[in-house]
């Protein structure tokens, strides 16, 4: 396929089309919008508030972003070379750590935005 003088509408079936295969082949992106559903079930429950939101939001995307570079990091890599390379790993590597970074920033965002609501649902506050 020519990547050159695409459509808009192209541009944007390539990108969906690139997420569609990230879904489907990565088992830790689809664990990753599972618990992104239930995090916004949570928001809802508890009322966030528009910034909340905002904070809730970007630890969602943040760790979505980073898994889909992530696969495709991989997938060139895998591309490049079959035999083992130390820069092949280094660059896998620092992928996956930025994914498990991500993911901990999002905990991180999960224990501000949840923790106290928690508290007080079932424990009546300290």
């Amino acid at each position: 396929m020519n990547y050159k003088n695409k459509s808009i509408f192209q541009s944007f079936q390539v990108a969906a089309n690139g997420v569609s295969e990230a879904f489907r082949g990565q088992k830790n992106l689809r664990v990753h919008l599972l618990l992104s559903v239930i995090a916004a079930g949570l928001g809802i429950y508890f009322n966030l508030d528009s910034v909340e939101w905002g904070l809730l939001w970007t630890a969602v995307f943040a760790v979505v972003i980073c898994e889909l570079l992530n696969t495709a990091i991989e997938a060139v890599v895998d591309m490049v070379t079959a035999e083992f390379h130390p820069l092949a790993k280094i660059a896998k590597d620092v992928a996956a750590g930025a994914v498990l970074l991500s993911a901990f920033f999002s905990l991180i965002i999960a224990y501000l935005l949840f923790l106290h609501r928690f508290v007080t649902l079932f424990c009546g506050g300290f």
